[in-house]
């Protein structure tokens, strides 16, 4: 407590001001295999309230988004809230653009290939469709993330990355009998205001062949072991899936479709 004196009409007296107390909160950064910002804050009050977080960085990634949780769909931006906050910072692999053949389909061969065709799927991408049907061929198994099934700590070195869902795709998509593993699923499928799970497409058309999709993990569904995308003409207006293995008991619909984007 301190004090000053002043005189008032005539005479000396002690003003007594109090102290205004501000409560701190505390900031929590999960950077999954990145490095924070320095001007990103640990510490804030009400009066930095509207401040606007600064993406970390990661080598070989781009920066998707603070997100309010590991699974969480919600991107915080800026400080929000007057309580202790949690932020998860989200990647993505580097896109790469891949080579053609003489038909004009993508041949995918690393991650950055398969998330840079998703990309083109999904418009994210700042390039000129030269085919208005999107077509891509997997040139060998792609490993997106190691040991998804054994669990993902948002605080390792390594890291990992997200999975965004290709959109409703009409073109031709060919796994020639090789395998994509290590999706992490995030994103639901908005359509109509109902919700679909998210997968390796929102939707897909009857040209979805020969892949099989291996130890991944939809936020909401759970782990997925195994399953083969084979051919076409199945009830659902999508490509086929023959279900061999998966951890959980969800019923088939919803156990055999979700990287197909049914749910």
């Amino acid at each position: 407590m301190a004090g000053f004196l002043r005189k008032i009409c005539g005479l000396t007296a002690v003003l007594l001001v109090m102290p205004v107390f501000v409560d701190a909160f505390t900031i929590t950064y999960n950077l999954n295999g990145g490095v924070n910002h320095p001007d990103n804050p640990t510490k804030f009050t009400i009066l930095d309230t509207g401040f606007v977080f600064k993406e970390p960085t990661r080598e070989g990634a781009d920066f998707y988004g603070w997100t309010t949780s590991q699974w969480g769909t919600y991107v915080r931006t800026k400080i929000d809230s007057h309580k202790d906050i949690v932020q998860y910072a989200q990647w993505l692999p580097t896109p790469q653009e891949p080579q053609k053949d003489s038909k004009e389909c993508y041949l995918l061969k690393t991650k950055e290939e398969l998330y840079w065709f998703a990309g083109l799927v999904n418009k994210t991408l700042d390039v000129v469709r030269t085919n208005p049907v999107p077509c891509a061929s997997l040139q060998n198994d792609i490993v997106v993330n190691e040991n998804v099934l054994k669990g993902l700590d948002p605080n390792s070195k390594e890291g990992y990355f997200i999975w965004l869902s290709m959109s409703f795709f009409g073109g031709t998509f060919n796994g020639n009998g090789y395998s994509i593993s290590g999706l992490v699923v995030r994103d639901y499928c908005a359509e109509d205001g109902h919700n679909k799970y998210g997968g390796l497409f929102c939707e897909a058309s009857t040209s979805v062949t020969d892949v099989t999709i291996n130890d991944s993990y939809i936020d909401d569904y759970g782990p997925v072991d195994h399953f083969v995308i084979k051919g076409k003409d199945d009830y659902w207006g999508l490509s086929r899936v023959w279900w061999q293995k998966v951890t959980g008991t969800l019923p088939f619909k919803e156990t055999v479709l979700p990287f197909l984007g049914a749910g």
